[in-house]
């Protein structure tokens, strides 16, 4: 009697186990192909005014007169000074305003390139010969210590912070 009697069996064989595997592959798949793909132009931007300030550094560097990015409205220049002009008029005076690399105008709008506003009023960072920033935010008033850009679209906002002795740009 004990012969007839159907052994009773402890879990999957090993084709239940591969289907199973299968069938959760072919879902996550359809899942990953469903995703909207993400949208890179904030961190596109940012780093694009990361080289942008960092060009202006190196400018300033190789040419012993100031060099820097104004920034106003959400609209940012790269500007040259003679020594003897005030960095806040040389910013204002856009016969002083440089075509930046990649750009085909001096004024770079990223509102209308990127989708992407800067959220930031008037600011103004300027490099002198040693790479050092001086940095005028507000009502152009100078200001010490780490200065900060902030670049948002819809509800991301990306930080781009410049360091105040070595104009480095994290």
């Amino acid at each position: 009697m004990q012969s007839n009697r159907r052994k009773r069996s402890y879990g999957f064989t090993i084709l239940e186990v591969l289907l199973t595997l299968v069938l959760i592959s072919i879902f996550a798949a359809v899942a990953v192909m469903r995703q909207p793909p993400p949208d890179v132009s904030l961190k596109a931007g940012a780093e694009q005014l990361k080289s942008h300030l960092r060009y202006a550094q190196t400018m300033a560097m190789n040419a012993a007169t100031p060099w820097g990015i104004r920034l106003s409205a959400g609209v940012y220049s790269l500007f040259q000074c003679s020594p003897t002009v005030s960095v806040i008029d040389c910013a204002a005076n856009s016969a002083n305003w440089r075509i930046l690399p990649g750009e085909s105008q001096t004024n770079v709008d990223y509102l209308v390139q990127k989708a992407v506003t800067i959220t930031q009023g008037d600011f103004i960072v300027s490099f002198d010969s040693w790479g050092r920033p001086i940095i005028q935010t507000g009502a152009l008033a100078f200001s010490s210590g780490e200065a900060a850009v902030t670049l948002a679209k819809s509800d991301q906002t990306e930080t781009l912070s410049i360091v105040e002795n070595t104009g480095f740009v994290h």
